[in-house]
C-alpha cells in the first residue's frame, strides 16, 4: 500500500487493496489492453479455486479482486499468452 491511507476500514475495501485485479473473460482483458498498452504484453489465464475470493465490481462485473495466497495463484496459472 506504500503508506497510503485506506479511504475506509471496513473488510471490502482492505481486502481489495490486499488483492489483485482480474477479469472474467479473456474479451475484457483484450479490450483493457487496447486502450492501456502499458499495462503489459500478455494475459495469464487462471483456473482459481473455488474457495479463493473473487471480489466483482458493482460497475463492471466482469472485473473482480482476486484476493488470496499468492504462490497458490501462480500455481493456478493454466496458460500465458500474448495480448
Amino acid at each position: 500500500m506504500r503508506g497510503k491511507r485506506l479511504p475506509s476500514d471496513d473488510p471490502e475495501t482492505i481486502a481489495r487493496h490486499e488483492g489483485f485485479s482480474a477479469w472474467r473473460s479473456e474479451a475484457s482483458v483484450r479490450a483493457l489492453a487496447a486502450r492501456f498498452p502499458r499495462i503489459g504484453a500478455h494475459i495469464a489465464e487462471l483456473d482459481l479455486p473455488h474457495d479463493m475470493t473473487a471480489w466483482p465490481f458493482a460497475s463492471n462485473p466482469t472485473h473482480v479482486t482476486v484476493v488470496g495466497d499468492p504462490d497458490v495463484v501462480l500455481s493456478r496459472v493454466v496458460r500465458v499468452i500474448p495480448v
